[in-house]
Protein backbone atom coordinates (compact mmCIF):
# COMPACT_ATOMS: atom_id res chain seq x y z
CA UNK A 1 0.00 0.00 0.00
CA UNK A 2 2.81 2.44 0.89
CA UNK A 3 4.51 1.71 -2.45
CA UNK A 4 1.31 2.40 -4.41
CA UNK A 5 0.71 5.68 -2.59
CA UNK A 6 4.34 6.73 -3.13
CA UNK A 7 4.12 5.88 -6.85
CA UNK A 8 0.88 7.85 -7.22
CA UNK A 9 2.43 10.89 -5.54
CA UNK A 10 5.53 10.72 -7.74
CA UNK A 11 3.42 10.47 -10.89
CA UNK A 12 1.15 13.29 -9.74
CA UNK A 13 4.02 15.69 -9.05
CA UNK A 14 5.89 14.69 -12.20
CA UNK A 15 2.82 15.46 -14.30
CA UNK A 16 2.28 18.78 -12.51
CA UNK A 17 5.83 19.92 -13.23
CA UNK A 18 5.46 18.89 -16.88
CA UNK A 19 2.23 20.89 -17.16
CA UNK A 20 3.95 24.02 -15.82
CA UNK A 21 7.02 23.65 -18.06
CA UNK A 22 7.04 25.75 -21.24
CA UNK A 23 8.46 24.45 -24.50
CA UNK A 24 9.44 26.90 -27.21
CA UNK A 25 9.41 25.98 -30.90
CA UNK A 26 10.82 28.23 -33.61
CA UNK A 27 10.74 27.66 -37.34
CA UNK A 28 13.08 30.00 -39.22
CA UNK A 29 12.56 31.61 -42.61
CA UNK A 30 13.96 28.50 -44.33
CA UNK A 31 11.80 26.04 -42.39
CA UNK A 32 14.53 24.77 -40.05
CA UNK A 33 13.11 23.91 -36.63
CA UNK A 34 14.45 24.69 -33.17
CA UNK A 35 12.98 23.31 -29.97
CA UNK A 36 13.93 24.79 -26.61
CA UNK A 37 12.92 22.42 -23.83
CA UNK A 38 14.53 23.13 -20.48
CA UNK A 39 18.28 23.23 -21.00
CA UNK A 40 18.13 21.37 -24.33
CA UNK A 41 18.10 22.99 -27.73
CA UNK A 42 17.17 20.62 -30.54
CA UNK A 43 17.85 21.59 -34.14
CA UNK A 44 15.69 19.93 -36.80
CA UNK A 45 16.94 21.10 -40.19
CA UNK A 46 14.87 21.02 -43.32
CA UNK A 47 16.04 18.61 -46.00
CA UNK A 48 15.99 19.15 -49.77
CA UNK A 49 12.86 17.02 -50.20
CA UNK A 50 10.88 19.38 -47.95
CA UNK A 51 12.46 22.71 -48.92
CA UNK A 52 10.59 25.02 -51.27
CA UNK A 53 13.50 24.97 -53.76
CA UNK A 54 13.96 21.22 -53.61
CA UNK A 55 17.70 21.79 -53.08
CA UNK A 56 18.21 23.57 -49.73
CA UNK A 57 19.46 21.57 -46.77
CA UNK A 58 19.72 23.00 -43.27
CA UNK A 59 22.51 20.57 -42.36
CA UNK A 60 22.57 17.95 -39.65
CA UNK A 61 20.13 17.55 -36.76
CA UNK A 62 21.62 18.25 -33.34
CA UNK A 63 20.73 18.24 -29.66
CA UNK A 64 22.68 20.63 -27.44
CA UNK A 65 22.74 21.31 -23.73
CA UNK A 66 22.75 25.09 -23.38
CA UNK A 67 23.63 27.44 -20.55
CA UNK A 68 20.91 29.22 -18.57
CA UNK A 69 22.15 32.57 -19.92
CA UNK A 70 21.72 31.36 -23.54
CA UNK A 71 18.25 30.05 -22.72
CA UNK A 72 17.28 33.38 -21.17
CA UNK A 73 18.52 35.32 -24.23
CA UNK A 74 16.41 33.18 -26.58
CA UNK A 75 13.29 33.45 -24.40
CA UNK A 76 13.75 37.22 -24.03
CA UNK A 77 14.03 37.60 -27.82
CA UNK A 78 10.93 35.46 -28.35
CA UNK A 79 9.01 37.49 -25.76
CA UNK A 80 10.10 40.72 -27.44
CA UNK A 81 8.82 39.46 -30.81
CA UNK A 82 5.46 38.26 -29.50
CA UNK A 83 4.89 41.54 -27.65
CA UNK A 84 4.87 43.45 -30.97
CA UNK A 85 1.67 42.78 -32.92
CA UNK A 86 2.84 45.17 -35.65
CA UNK A 87 5.47 42.62 -36.80
CA UNK A 88 3.10 39.63 -36.77
CA UNK A 89 1.20 38.09 -39.64
CA UNK A 90 -1.97 36.02 -39.80
CA UNK A 91 -0.65 33.40 -42.24
CA UNK A 92 2.70 31.71 -42.65
CA UNK A 93 4.51 32.77 -45.82
CA UNK A 94 7.91 31.93 -47.21
CA UNK A 95 10.61 33.69 -45.21
CA UNK A 96 8.55 34.32 -42.07
CA UNK A 97 9.48 32.95 -38.66
CA UNK A 98 7.02 31.00 -36.57
CA UNK A 99 7.03 30.84 -32.78
CA UNK A 100 5.01 28.22 -30.91
CA UNK A 101 4.89 28.12 -27.12
CA UNK A 102 3.42 25.08 -25.40
CA UNK A 103 2.59 24.73 -21.74
CA UNK A 104 0.67 21.63 -20.81
CA UNK A 105 -2.24 21.48 -23.25
CA UNK A 106 -2.13 25.21 -24.03
CA UNK A 107 -0.52 26.42 -27.26
CA UNK A 108 0.23 29.91 -28.54
CA UNK A 109 1.41 30.54 -32.11
CA UNK A 110 2.89 33.70 -33.62
CA UNK A 111 4.09 34.33 -37.16
CA UNK A 112 6.85 36.93 -37.35
CA UNK A 113 7.12 39.04 -40.47
CA UNK A 114 10.05 38.39 -42.80
CA UNK A 115 13.17 40.55 -42.45
CA UNK A 116 12.15 42.22 -39.18
CA UNK A 117 14.80 43.05 -36.60
CA UNK A 118 13.21 40.60 -34.15
CA UNK A 119 13.32 37.73 -36.65
CA UNK A 120 16.96 38.50 -37.42
CA UNK A 121 17.91 38.61 -33.72
CA UNK A 122 16.18 35.30 -32.90
CA UNK A 123 17.74 33.51 -35.86
CA UNK A 124 21.22 34.94 -35.21
CA UNK A 125 21.04 33.88 -31.54
CA UNK A 126 19.96 30.35 -32.44
CA UNK A 127 22.61 29.97 -35.17
CA UNK A 128 25.24 31.38 -32.81
CA UNK A 129 24.49 28.69 -30.23
CA UNK A 130 24.66 25.97 -32.90
CA UNK A 131 28.04 27.23 -34.11
CA UNK A 132 29.69 27.16 -30.66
Amino acid sequence: MKYSLYLCLVLLFTNCSEIMHKKYFYSDGNGNGYILNGDTLRYNPIDPMHSSSGHYSGGEARDLIIQEEERKVIIDLINEAISKPEIQEDKRRKGTGMITIMQGTEMERYIIRWKTEQQRKIEEALRGILEE
